[in-house]
């Protein structure tokens, strides 16, 4: 019998750490309630309370101490049997709720212990994944999405859950990615092609503290098996940016890997000391040189991240790693980095990670961030805004450089669509256009109704161009009714299909309609005939 997803639903148990029972899932240090099919990574640092009952029903190992461990599934798939369908998706709340919430303070920073959920994706031969919980609110959307379909469309299923700021996408992408390396009997790091068996994680403190309250953690850190801490180095002096890392080092000894990032990059090196945590770079220089002696691992961030000249003589003066790069956009500003020697390790944004979990197709605000699509390998880039000048033969240039790659960009008047389709004939080339349509967001685009249609019909007529369909971003509606937000929803998005209709009675090809802002995703998801357009495709989350 094939597998199938039949609905999904939160499981009823909360992680609560601090309860003395430790969570080992092929000896995986997981996130609250997050699990990765058996990478191996080191010891976990994980307390739960309420988990081994549930646990157990879902056949994995609780012993007597409360230890968990999932073993990978030795009987799945049967021989001569195929899983091709999920059957339930399923997310539990807290069956603790007599143990409310309740805040403590790491340092400077106050943290949630209990509340947390998971997420299970389960199908009907008794295949189970876990990932992160999500708001229940969400639930119906998930169900639609994906009960009956096959788990191993990842693609599909990647480019209508993820978003980086929506509450249930990443959670059940999470699960579903665990419950394929349950399928195939293999950790998650040879599914994606990976060749390390290991990966060292390190446990980030968030806050300062002071040094003697690090030294304290980092113990207990190491107590629980972990062998590496990442320290934030924001002293006023650096007598004490020293201290800090001196006191740990006394505490863990040789055998412990020690990471500390200066966080200074949004700052300004030339700084007259209206901040006294901002480092020049002398103060920079000074604190890597002091670092480098006590066998700091790496140093993060020492510096501002467009003083590209002093973090290149930084990095030649220190043999110590440095690493950087977390918050810079565009392929120009890596290949800065890159040429100037700022970084011996690059910390750029998650497109690559979206890649490797199958999302494919973005929609970016700017062309240099499309090029950074494109040389990341993406397959399919919206621009989502209207070229004009010299951004059209910008555009043009990215097409025929990576040929592989679909581009795409939105226009929304005549006189705009003439200079692209001129500027595509003097290319010798065929440039795909979207009509730009504004649903009430009021910023661009054109309303849905007979001049729209006449507009289309022109992009249409234009040998050079090839309509690609229409563009329909609504991220105005944000109503925290969910059933108001989709009566907004569905009101604003009546006129686009009605446009749709309309164009395709007149025979003129609509090949797919790009719609949703974060709040609506659930309810464009489920909508056959709309790619979503959601954060899940934007390489900016400024981008219409």
């Amino acid at each position: 019998m094939p597998e199938t997803l039949s609905k999904t639903h939160q499981p009823s148990h909360s992680l609560l750490p601090g309860t003395g029972k430790t969570v080992s899932i092929l000896g995986v240090p997981l996130s609250f309630g997050q699990s990765m099919a058996g990478v191996d990574m080191g010891p976990s640092a994980i307390r739960v309370a309420g988990l081994a009952q549930r646990i157990a029903t879902l056949g994995y190992e609780v012993n007597d101490r409360g230890d968990i461990r999932i073993e990978r599934p030795h009987t799945y798939p049967r021989e001569g049997e195929k899983l091709k369908y999920l059957t339930e998706v399923h997310a539990a709340c807290s069956e603790l709720a007599e143990q409310t919430e309740k805040m403590i303070v790491a340092g400077e920073l106050p943290i949630t212990i209990g509340g947390f959920t998971m997420t299970e994706v389960h199908t009907d031969q008794g295949l189970v994944g876990l990932g992160p919980g999500f708001d229940p609110q969400y639930l119906k959307g998930v169900q639609n999405l994906l009960v009956g379909k096959d788990p191993f469309d990842m693609n599909r299923h990647a480019a209508a859950l993820y978003a980086p700021y929506r509450d249930w996408g990443a959670p059940v992408e999470i699960a579903l990615w665990d419950l394929l390396g349950k399928i195939v009997d293999q950790p998650l790091y040879k599914v994606w092609g990976g060749t390390r068996d290991k990966v060292l994680p390190y446990a980030a403190m968030w806050g300062v503290g002071t040094p003697e309250e690090r030294a304290d953690m980092s113990a207990r850190i190491k107590a629980e098996g972990w062998k590496a801490i990442k320290l934030r180095a924001g002293f006023t002096t650096l007598r004490d940016d020293v201290k800090v890392v001196e006191l740990v080092r006394k505490t863990v000894g040789d055998d412990f890997h020690i990471l500390v990032d200066g966080n200074k990059a949004p700052g300004d090196a030339d700084a007259a000391g209206d901040d006294p945590t901002l480092w020049n770079f002398k103060r920079a220089v000074d604190t890597a040189r002091e670092y480098q002696r006590l066998k700091v691992y790496w140093l993060e961030e020492p510096l501002p991240r467009y003083a590209l000249k002093m973090l290149g003589e930084l990095n030649r003066l220190v043999e110590m790693p440095m690493a950087g790069g977390e918050a810079n956009w565009g392929i120009h500003e890596f290949r800065d980095l890159l040429d100037e020697g700022c970084f011996d390790i690059l910390m750029p944004e998650v497109m690559r990670l979206q890649l490797a979990h199958g999302i494919t197709k973005f929609k970016c605000a700017t062309i240099s961030e499309a090029e950074m699509g494109a040389v990341a390998g993406a397959e399919d880039i919206l621009l989502a805004y209207q070229p004009v000048g010299p951004n059209i033969d910008r555009l043009l240039e990215l097409s025929a450089r990576f040929p592989s790659v679909r581009f795409s960009c939105v226009a929304d008047n005549a006189a705009s669509i003439g200079d692209l389709s001129d500027a595509a004939a003097r290319a010798s080339t065929r440039l795909e256009v979207l009509l730009d349509l504004d649903i009430g967001q009021h910023r661009t685009g054109v309303a849905p109704d007979s001049h729209a249609f006449e507009l289309y019909r022109l992009i249409a007529s234009l040998p050079a161009l090839a309509p690609g369909g229409l563009h329909a971003y609504d991220g105005h509606i944000h109503n925290t009714d969910v059933a108001e937000r989709t009566a907004e929803c569905e009101a604003a998005f009546a006129p686009v299909e009605v446009l749709r209709r309309k164009l395709e009675r007149e025979k003129i090809s609509v090949p797919r309609v790009i719609t949703s802002g974060t709040p609506t995703f659930p309810m464009h998801a489920a909508r056959e005939g709309a790619a979503s357009g959601s954060r899940a495709w934007r390489l900016a989350t400024r981008s219409g």
